[in-house]
């Protein structure tokens, strides 16, 4: 064995004397037996290499069919629940609270206000049924709080108007335009203001003043008013602006003329399309009986009754009232003849205020003359809705109050639907039964909530609820995307936004959570749990886009940079999880960690092709 190096160990390998007989064979030196047996042990070791070899990758491909097996059952499976819960469930409001709510909506179901619309229930018992049992409340209790709401004051009953704008109008000036302008008002009750009375002694018949059609006696009245204002611009103005009212009697605010009678909107020069964009807000005294009135009209730079009219509400007193419409009555009847240069009339439009919808009018109105000879043209766009106000020294600008109880009745009302609806939550389309649209749709026009504030509060209180009982990211996708539709830099005040920042950060932190456990929640092998991961990212990515999110939350981290924070941390802590479930339970021996550590590469492995 002279041919063995020095530097080799003396306790030769099977490979190092392998070596040493095939350099040996090589030189002649073996005997054909010795030959015959060395090929004989390179044959078998050759077989028993690939033997191994064979027996490992079966043993891969095993492994394999094993996690495209379980991948396959995974996708047949239905996804795990994505609700899991955090702690941000949203405080609820006390039993006092609950109480006084109940009371506001059974308030606001017995004084209904408009026309019923298709689509809203007309009937007052099946709301009062419905509300009942949505609150969850015994008989006993629903009609205690019953006689507590009947026993609230009245609501005052509010008409709004838009003027928005008119076209076609006739032309009355020599330019070929005209200079519009629109006077507006209530016809009140004849009865209750003794016109027929007044109307008689001005020289007036009874049966144009006092008769059931009260439309024609106030289109009288305009017209006797604006006939007597050269007379009363030429010395009486004086008297008139003063009947009914001593310098020392110190009338309070409710003995002055409420602004219902006749208001103004702008003039709008040389134009006959003018675009006003003015609102109005009249007291309704009787919505059975009273009737909205306008009449357009050209302005004359001579003299106009548009000043007139801002002077009428200064008189004070009814008694004052009657006065003043007595002189104008009188005035007109001596000055019928005289042709004076004022201002031309354009046309008029009435709408009776019992015959307004819930849902209010947005429409265009054909302008009429005042008689069926008188020949006008032109239309004019108004807006008109129907409030109320509620007696109690509270501003009429400020419904915050009524802006949280809507955000506690929609919450209330979705756990009732949710509790009738039989199947997962996540299947719930979001739609609420026709009794609580009606309910809903009569607090929020009672309330004087603004389109913007509706869509506001919806969102909250879906939002909120989607963080105790999972809803479907699809329905909030819709909600959230009418309210960017909605919203202006200017449409919500301080509290509101507030309100809306912390609907936001809510769902937001919430939806974070819930990606930062993407593998629990979302197996990548499941569809289904797949199609709701795009749909909890395209909201969260809709959010951040959104101008009103923005405004709303300025400090938030762009969209990309908190996924990736969230992302990266949601795998180290999942990594960090797989070790210790492989290598804890079986750390014995250098082999065992061998094992476990194949073990975790192939679980790597599996969520990497995932």
């Amino acid at each position: 064995m002279s041919n063995i190096s020095p530097n080799r160990s003396t306790r030769p390998t099977t490979t190092s004397i392998f070596d040493v007989v095939r350099q040996a064979q090589q030189q002649q030196n073996l005997s054909p037996m010795m030959s015959s047996y060395l090929n004989r042990y390179e044959n078998d070791n050759d077989k028993l290499f690939l033997e191994n070899f064979e027996e490992v990758a079966q043993k891969h491909e095993e492994r394999r069919q094993k996690i495209k097996k379980d991948e396959e059952t995974e996708n047949e499976k239905m996804p795990p629940e994505y609700r899991i819960t955090f702690g941000e469930k949203p405080e609820g409001i006390t039993s006092k609270e609950y109480e006084l709510l109940y009371i506001e909506t059974l308030y606001t179901i017995k004084h209904k206000i408009g026309m019923t619309t298709s689509t809203h229930s007309e009937g007052e018992n099946d709301l009062y049924s419905y509300a009942q049992e949505a609150f969850g409340l015994l008989m006993e209790d629903h009609q205690r709080l019953l006689n507590k709401a009947s026993e609230e004051k009245p609501p005052i009953l509010i008409l709004n108007i838009e003027i928005v704008e008119a076209k076609d109008l006739e032309a009355k000036d020599a330019n070929g335009f005209s200079d519009p302008y629109c006077m507006l008002g209530i016809v009140p009750e004849v009865k209750k203001f003794g016109v027929r009375q007044q109307a008689s002694a001005a020289g007036v018949s009874s049966d144009e003043e006092g008769s059931s059609d009260s439309k024609l006696g106030f289109m009288k009245r305009l017209k006797s008013f604006r006939k007597s204002t050269i007379r009363r611009s030429q010395g009486k103005e004086k008297t008139v602006s003063t009947t009914g009212t001593s310098p020392q009697n110190n009338c309070s605010l409710r003995d002055k003329l409420p602004a219902k009678y006749i208001q103004t909107t702008d003039v709008k020069k040389a134009t006959l399309n003018p675009i006003w964009m003015e609102k109005f807000r009249f007291n309704i005294e009787s919505s059975k009986t009273e009737t909205f009135h306008l009449d357009i009209w050209d302005h004359d730079d001579e003299f106009s009754v548009f000043e007139a009219a801002r002077k009428l509400n200064q008189v004070q007193g009814f008694k004052g009232l009657n006065r003043y419409f007595k002189q104008i009555a009188q005035s007109a009847r001596t000055n019928s003849n005289e042709s004076s240069n004022v201002d031309d009339f354009l046309g008029s439009v009435n709408l009776k205020v019992n015959e307004i919808p819930s849902t209010g009018i947005d429409k265009w109105f054909s302008l009429e003359g005042r008689s069926e000879n008188s020949k006008v043209h032109g239309q004019i766009h108004v807006r008109a809705s129907l409030a109320t106000r509620e007696d109690r020294g509270v501003s009429e600008e400020d419904n915050w109050t009524d802006i949280k109880q809507h955000v506690e009745l929609l919450q209330i009302f979705i756990d009732h639907e949710l509790k009738k609806f039989k199947g997962q939550t996540t299947k719930w389309s979001g739609t609420l039964s026709r009794d609580a649209e009606t309910i809903l749709h009569q607090h929020a026009i009672q309330g004087d909530i603004t389109d913007i504030q509706r869509k506001m509060c919806r969102w909250i209180a879906y939002s909120k609820k989607h963080l105790e009982r999972t809803l479907t990211h699809k329905l909030l996708l819709s909600i959230t995307e009418q309210l960017e539709q909605a919203w202006q830099p200017t449409s919500l005040s301080r509290d509101e936004s507030d309100m809306l920042r912390e609907g936001f950060t809510l769902f937001i932190n919430h939806c974070f959570k819930q990606i930062a456990k993407l593998r629990e929640l979302f197996p990548a092998a499941n569809r289904i749990a797949m199609e709701r991961l795009e749909q909890l990212l395209t909201i969260v990515a809709k959010l951040h886009s959104m101008e009103v999110f923005r405004y709303c939350c300025p400090f938030q981290n762009s969209l990309q940079h908190e996924l990736s924070l969230i992302i990266t941390a949601g795998t180290m802590e999942w990594f960090d999880r797989m070790v210790i479930n492989i290598t804890k339970p079986r750390l014995r021996s250098d082999e065992d960690i061998l094992r476990n550590t194949s073990e975790l590469i192939y679980v790597l492995i599996a969520d990497g092709k995932k």
